[in-house]
């Protein structure tokens, strides 16, 4: 048998079980809940919010060993047949009025230290996320402790008191092909990305990720980075911006 495939396509009119794309899951929550370790959930353009309620802590939580695919029309038979930057997949944190971002999610998708490298998030816009709450990091993507395979991505328009775009802390996600545009750190440091652990123990790596018109209320305008193992390969810098150090 081959890899079980959950099907998501929003406003699918089927049976909503997710066996097929006639019959596919209209939430990506619903996918989650369903896929056993080792499968895939192929996810049709449209918007996908964590939560249809006001409940700002809800997010798209990574599930451990489950490869969740973004960039469908919804009529593939093969992944390679997808174009996730003509089918735009969103996943937006925009969860209460339109537009209105004190209300949005505090993050838009998660990932615990139970998550490894056989997790992956492919071909997705993240956007919309705010950690506004004290000391909140990780508007788009908030990482405690996982290694996650983030690839083919726009992380945009997310802010938090920290690492607008993704916070990382601990475990070594590996972030590829991935576009951080318009992100904000709203009180301290980096606008796109925080990476900081304590005693050296994790790390992010970046392979061919740009870095466009972030900005931070301190240091790190694109990234700051504490403690942390910081691996750069064929990144761009372009307007990023801080009232401290390291624009």
């Amino acid at each position: 048998m081959g890899t079980p495939i959950i099907y998501v396509r929003a406003g699918a009119t089927g049976a909503n079980n997710g066996n097929s794309w006639t019959n596919a899951y209209t939430s990506l929550q619903s996918a989650l809940v369903s896929a056993p370790t080792g499968s895939e959930i192929w996810v049709g353009a449209g918007v996908y919010k964590p939560t249809t309620t006001s409940d700002r802590t809800l997010s798209f939580n990574l599930k451990q060993g489950v490869e969740i695919y973004g960039g469908f029309a919804g009529n593939e038979s093969s992944r390679e047949q997808r174009n996730w930057e003509v089918n735009r997949t969103i996943l937006s944190g925009d969860i209460r009025a339109i537009g209105v971002s004190g209300d949005n999610s505090y993050h838009v998708v998660s990932a615990s230290s139970s998550i490894t490298a056989s997790t992956r998030l492919d071909g997705f816009n993240i956007q919309d996320g705010n950690g506004d709450r004290y000391a909140d990091l990780g508007a788009g993507i908030y990482n405690v402790g996982g290694s996650p395979i983030l690839a083919n991505l726009l992380i945009t328009n997310n802010s938090a008191y920290s690492g607008g775009g993704m916070s990382t802390s601990g475990g070594n996600p590996e972030v590829i092909n991935v576009t951080f545009n318009n992100n904000t750190a709203l009180s301290t440091d980096g606008g796109a990305i925080y990476s900081g652990v304590a005693f050296d123990d994790g790390g992010i790596t970046l392979k061919g990720v740009t870095f466009i018109n972030n900005k931070a209320e301190s240091d790190g305008g694109a990234i700051y980075n504490y403690y942390s193992n910081l691996g750069l390969t064929n990144v761009s810098f372009l307007n990023n911006t801080a009232k401290g150090d390291g624009a």
